[in-house]
């Protein structure tokens, strides 16, 4: 299992902040901040990679202009930090209830969440408050990849929101066309 530290954070405009702190299936640690901009309206949207890798002292960066998944019912990326639009979304039928689960002492809901262009035998599950639908933890296996990867909900307070937004290479490190390890 991967285990990700990931504050996230979708601002007004639309542009998610993801950080995200991994281990490795080797045990290695590596940081990845992407920074997904909001649609142009013309069907793209830009997106910035940064990979940090402590245990080379490396790190590298990729920008891209993509196209924009066409999505008949897109599911809104506040869905994973915001209880209403989780009730909204089971209430339309975008997520399927799975079961019951307890994530950190706190009675959860299970929902299974299809998203547009998941491989068959790829699952993407949100845990959200029994009582708040207020999500707590997010676990996803991608068909092809080893292990799950499992993110725990942080609360948007202004200093995970700085830690989101951190893009910000340590010093010392080297630019390298790919830092992850394999």
């Amino acid at each position: 299992m991967r285990t990700a530290r990931s504050p996230e954070y979708t601002a007004p405009d639309g542009t998610e902040y993801l950080r995200n702190g991994y281990d490795q299936l080797d045990g290695s640690p590596y940081l990845t901040l992407i920074v997904v901009g909001r649609p142009d309206g013309n069907g793209k949207e830009m997106e910035a990679v940064t990979i940090i890798n402590p245990v080379k002292h490396t790190y590298s960066q990729t920008q891209r202009v993509r196209s924009v998944p066409d999505r008949a019912n897109p599911l809104p990326s506040s869905l994973y930090n915001n209880p209403s639009e989780v009730q909204q979304a089971l209430q339309r039928g975008k997520v399927t209830e799975t079961g019951t689960a307890t994530v950190n002492g706190t009675q959860a809901i299970a929902l299974s969440i299809t998203l547009p262009g998941m491989s068959p035998g790829s699952a993407n599950t949100l845990y959200v408050d029994a009582q708040t639908y207020q999500p707590l933890r997010q676990v996803a296996f991608v068909d092809g990849q080893p292990g799950l990867t499992v993110s725990d909900w942080v609360p948007a307070t202004p200093d995970n929101i700085a830690t989101a937004k951190d893009d910000s290479i340590p010093s010392g490190y080297t630019k390298v066309a790919n830092a992850m390890t394999r």
